[in-house]
């Protein structure tokens, strides 16, 4: 994955670009898995809370691309000497 602070702005953009690509096609395939497993249990088992799968594969997925550290405002100037 591309670190956005160390590209050159021309690059950045089309950085986010594909980054932003790759997360929706990454959400579209955790909410297709989770229709499957959801679809095959109620199939099974007629029971319909098989259908939060959705939610837990989205969760899944989330802890697979989750990176804390790009949420984080980065420190400049005189924030750096309050530590």
């Amino acid at each position: 994955m591309t670190d956005l602070r160390t590209t050159p702005p021309q690059e950045g953009r089309a950085a986010v670009d594909a980054t932003l690509a790759q997360r929706a096609g990454l959400l579209c395939v955790c909410v297709v898995a989770g229709l499957g497993i959801g679809f095959a249990g109620q199939a099974l088992s007629s029971d319909s809370a098989w259908f939060l799968a959705v939610p837990a594969c989205m969760l899944a997925g989330w802890l697979y691309v989750a990176d804390p550290t790009r949420c984080a405002r980065r420190r400049t100037g005189p924030e750096l000497l309050r530590r």
